[in-house]
């Protein structure tokens, strides 16, 4: 049970499980959270230093049509990030897209993940969107599950390509 409370744009939520009562405070990040969320991109498999995270929070917070949450236990430890952004685009009406979720492993099934999915449905809703995309690798079916369960459902399988600018355009 989620018990959910929004105080000066910090929202606060109780999460309550069978054996505990979790207090989690979902926030904008700020570069004092540097240092977990570089822990948790290694968890995922995206190692960043923290510089380097530090050049893209910048980058993002630049942009009011982009936000990244994180959830912190009251100790201050940051144990979830959340990056989501409007996307316009000329194929479909405008959607907002996960950029990235990632849950601290040990912190994993404990309504982390699904507190700062919610905020972002929120923040999504009150900008006027009416749907939520994201991507998952093909083999996370942890993630593919876990999505499924908060109401998502599956549309259709892309392969991302990329190309090195620096090693092509002259």
């Amino acid at each position: 049970m989620f018990k959910l409370f929004l105080f000066f744009g910090v929202l606060f939520v109780n999460i309550c499980n069978a054996n505990e009562v979790l207090n989690i405070k979902i926030k904008s990040i700020d570069l004092s959270d540097l240092k977990y969320v570089s822990e948790l991109c290694t968890q995922l498999g995206f190692p960043a230093k923290e510089a380097s995270l530090k050049r893209r929070i910048e980058l993002i917070k630049k942009y009011p049509t982009q936000i990244v949450l994180v959830a912190k236990t009251e100790k201050g430890n940051v144990v979830g990030w959340i990056h989501a952004y409007e996307a316009p685009s000329l194929l479909s009406d405008a959607t907002v897209e996960i950029g990235g979720l990632v849950v601290d492993q040990k912190m994993r099934r404990h309504g982390v993940g699904k507190s700062l999915m919610n905020a972002v449905e929120q923040w999504a809703h009150a900008r006027g969107f009416k749907e939520i995309l994201l991507a998952t690798r093909t083999d996370r079916l942890d993630a593919q599950a876990f999505y499924k369960a908060i109401g998502y459902v599956f549309v259709h399988t892309t392969h991302f390509l990329s190309k090195d600018l620096e090693k092509s355009v002259k």
